[in-house]
């Protein structure tokens, strides 16, 4: 996942907590990467509700920015 990629959260365990923010589909644009101590990545996406940060198991990339 680069910053420029249209990405979806996938609402499943992880992201529970949010599922009374993001009413069906959320689909975003990254805007900032950022890897973690841990060698994962988050992700700052900016969608319908403002920018939100992902982790990157959290996120599928819908459409690459080429």
């Amino acid at each position: 996942m680069n910053v420029g990629d249209l990405v979806r959260v996938k609402l499943g365990r992880t992201t529970a907590h949010r599922r009374d923010l993001y009413q069906g589909d959320y689909h975003g644009i990254i805007l900032y990467a950022m890897e973690r101590d841990t060698g994962f990545f988050e992700y700052q996406v900016y969608g319908d509700g403002g920018s939100e940060w992902f982790c990157d198991l959290e996120l599928e990339v819908i459409s690459e920015d080429r």
